[in-house]
This record gives C-alpha cells, structure tokens and sequence, in this order.
C-alpha cells in the first residue's frame, strides 16, 4: 500500500528519477592485480600482503595477465562494442588511510571496453566502459589490507534506469552474467560486487545537464 501511495505521489508531482550506476566487480584471479598475493576476503586481517600491496618504497608491480582476461571475457559477455587493443594504465593520485602507496592504478583514460549492454526485461541499459584497476584496503575495526591490490572490473552504465526497482533488477542480472562467464563469483555477502549508484532527479519532458559539486 505504501509503495502504491509513492507511486501516485511520483506520478503526481511529474518528477522522474535518472539513475546511473557503478558496479565493482572483484575478477576472479589467481593472484591480485600487481603481485603473488592470493587474494581472499576471509583470511585474518592483513595476512595476505606484501612489499606491493602495502606500498613500501622500492617494491615493484608486475601486472597480471589474468585480470585482462576475464576483464575481456566480461566485456564480450555484456556485448561491448568496443575493446581495446592496448593495455594502458594511469596513477589515480589522493591520499587516503585504505590506500597504502597514495595512488590506485586504474585506466582512468583508456577503458579496457566501451559501448555494452544489459537487458532487463524490455529495456536495454546501456554499458558506457569497463575498466580495470585494482582495489583499496578495508577499514573495519582495523585497516585490512588483505583486499588492498585484488583485480575489479568496474562497470559503468549511462543514466538509463529510472527506478529503484529497475536499478535492482539490472544488479542482479549484471550479477549472473559476470558469474556466467567466469569472469567473477561475484558474491555480494564477501564483497565481490559492490555498487554505487547516482541519482539525479528532473520533470518529465525536460532534459537536463549533470553537474557535479
């Protein structure tokens, strides 16, 4: 009954949610992103580390040649238009206590694949680029940096939902397609799928530009 009432207010007020959504996706590798380290996020804190994953000065990344992989096999498996035919990597630079060297390697400028797709139901929600990079350490009651280098894939889609309902919905088939095609385990409860979702709100009829403060 309550979902009904906000539908009717919704509709009354002739506004309309535009979602866009971020999907980090842990890649299912042997090894993190940039060393040997097994990764796991049930081990005991900060037993799963080394010179690479803590930052320390003279230690060397050595990228995996599995995390490209199944970044592809994800990418073919959400029908990505465009892959790309060099690996390119950036330094995301910000200071940060989960983020032991100061900077993230990422492909801020050159995504791994652009131009995918999702469908859910009847709507097509359009995949805008996958890249990867690697992860940040977990701050709990202490900084684990267990998690600090494992492989994602992040997944980033154009504002095409328009409900929390159908955000959801395109999660959990994101969900199975990534489990699918190997490319990830993908569970939710570990922390292998998480989400950040943008939401801006505008009256129907209008096309408005997004700003960021």
């Amino acid at each position: 009954r309550l979902q009904a009432v906000l539908r009717t207010r919704r509709a009354s007020s002739g506004f309309r949610p535009v979602i866009g959504i971020e999907c980090h996706v842990q890649l299912n590798t042997p090894t993190k992103a940039f060393c040997r380290c097994a990764p796991s996020t049930t081990a005991p804190p900060n037993t799963r580390v080394c010179g690479v994953c803590l930052g320390e000065p003279g230690s060397l990344p050595v990228a995996s040649t599995d995390a490209p992989l199944l970044g592809l096999k994800a990418a073919v498996a959400l029908d990505c238009d465009e892959l790309a035919e060099t690996l390119e990597w950036d330094r995301k630079n910000y200071q940060y206590p989960d983020l032991p060297k100061g900077y993230q390697i990422t492909q801020a400028r050159t995504p791994l694949a652009r131009s995918g797709k999702v469908q859910i139901d009847d709507r097509t929600i359009r995949i805008t680029s996958l890249h990867l990079e690697e992860d940040s350490a977990k701050t709990t009651d202490v900084l684990d940096h267990n998690r600090a280098g494992i492989a994602l894939a992040e997944i980033v889609t154009e504002p095409d939902l328009r409900s929390g309902t159908e955000a959801a919905a395109f999660v959990r088939e994101l969900q199975q397609v990534v489990k699918r095609c190997g490319a990830s385990r993908a569970r939710l409860e570990h922390g292998e799928l998480r989400v950040d979702v943008n939401v801006s709100v505008t009256q129907e009829g209008e096309v408005r530009e997004r700003v960021e403060l």
